[in-house]
């Protein structure tokens, strides 16, 4: 038993000097920029989201950058834009003008 203590504590100490400090100093770390992040977020989710809005304009431009970024459903996803652009001018037509 006194050989386990002995080597529990030898781990103790190797564990002890391997430990790293964290440098408190966080001013030369730079602020992440999410803007442009935010703006390439794009999924087909997000496209049907924007469709069950009536904004239609937006979904026609996310599923214009998903074409871009899956070319294998390239074709679909522009198929689709080019659906929501026409949803959007028949909403156009259908509100009353003001």
């Amino acid at each position: 038993m006194e050989k386990d203590d002995e080597d529990l504590d030898r781990l103790i100490d190797e564990l002890e000097s391997a430990r790293i400090e964290p440098d408190p100093d966080m001013d030369d770390v730079p602020e992440p920029d999410l803007e442009n992040d935010v703006d390439d977020l794009v999924s087909e989710t997000l496209a049907r989201i924007h469709e069950a809005q009536n904004q239609y304009r937006k979904a026609a431009q996310i599923y214009v950058k998903l074409a871009s970024q899956e070319p294998d459903q390239s074709r679909a996803y522009l198929e689709k834009a080019a659906e929501m652009r026409q949803q959007a001018e028949q909403n156009a037509k259908d509100e009353p003008t003001r």
